[in-house]
């Protein structure tokens, strides 16, 4: 997992213009993410993704290699982060040893190298505390199973 979670970060770069300017919609996710592959495969250096086209890229890289995980939605919720109350997407991956989250976004520095401070920690600790998930992100099994319950919420249906 680690070695995905480092190359996702390697071979993208977040795009802040499509997050500020408020065009990050569904027609720009689905862009972003069908392309995030093709632009790596033919070895660009100016692929630009979105945190759903990171948590995306994550879970087909996941998927491949025969891993449980899940791509999901929620939003933040804790006022001190800078970007409060905004929609995001990121991982649910399951270690063999319980379920932990992954958010590969969060872990781009952009400017260094990948962070871990999102790779595969428990739900309720630290930021990762401070989400909410989409009871139509996960499956009833799982939610009931790993989620804590008091960080399930409705979708909201507003795009990021």
């Amino acid at each position: 997992m680690t070695y995905f979670h480092n190359k996702i970060i390697d071979s993208f770069r977040y795009n802040h213009a499509v997050y500020k300017d408020g065009t990050s919609n569904i027609d720009a996710r689905t862009e972003y993410t069908a392309s995030a592959l093709a632009l790596e495969v033919a070895g660009t250096d100016d692929a630009y993704i979105v945190c759903s086209g990171y948590a995306q890229v994550f879970q087909a890289l996941l998927n491949q290699a025969g891993i449980e995980s899940w791509y999901v939605t929620g939003n933040i919720i804790d006022p001190s982060i800078s970007v409060y109350n905004s929609r995001h997407a990121w991982n649910v991956v399951n270690t063999g040893e319980g379920w932990t989250a992954v958010d590969v976004t969060w872990d781009d520095s952009q400017s260094g190298p990948a962070g871990t401070e999102f790779l595969m920690v428990p739900f309720d600790q630290g930021r990762m505390a401070s989400r909410t998930y989409d009871t139509d992100s996960l499956p009833a099994n799982v939610i009931s199973g790993i989620v804590p319950e008091h960080m399930v919420h409705e979708n909201t249906g507003l795009f990021f």
